[in-house]
């Protein structure tokens, strides 16, 4: 189990980062779009 352990939580780390980086991708992309909807209203 320790072994196991040792090894998941990088992965997990991992996985976090990317899904953390993929959310403020999409985050960005959301944000320019509305701006660029506000600026033309």
């Amino acid at each position: 189990m320790a072994r196991i352990s040792n090894v998941n939580v990088p992965t997990n780390k991992r996985v976090m980062i990317g899904l953390t980086y993929i959310y403020m991708v999409l985050v960005g992309q959301l944000h320019k779009k509305f701006v660029k909807r506000f600026k033309f209203q």
